[in-house]
């Protein structure tokens, strides 16, 4: 990423390509296809171990805010604009109260 001359335009094309994709029916390529198993894991333990299906959004993204690994959820491409996301990069870390989102119903 940071050898990209124009890195805004370059995710905002991505994150297009990516919507069509999704729209599509064509899988999203993902950078790091282990890590996204392995969060998909972690969301399936707590299915079995609590029999309550609970993480429906689970991602890790790079420096920039793009995704390097989706576990679930249907989110954009780019996370940079996303008040989590910007408080991780400023502080390191971001720790938020669970919230209830109503799309995933």
């Amino acid at each position: 990423f940071q050898k990209i001359t124009n890195l805004k335009i370059f995710l905002e094309e991505r994150e297009i390509q990516i919507e069509f994709d999704r729209k599509n029916s064509i899988s999203n390529d993902v950078l790091d296809p282990q890590l996204s198993k392995r969060l998909q894991d972690i969301i399936q333990f707590y299915k079995e171990e609590y029999n309550v299906d609970v993480i429906k959004e689970l991602l890790v993204t790079n420096a920039y805010g793009a995704n390097v690994a989706i576990g679930s959820g249907i989110s954009d491409y780019v996370q940079d604009d996303e008040e989590w996301w910007l408080t991780a990069k400023n502080k390191g870390v971001y720790t938020g109260a669970l919230k209830y989102y109503d799309i995933y119903d």
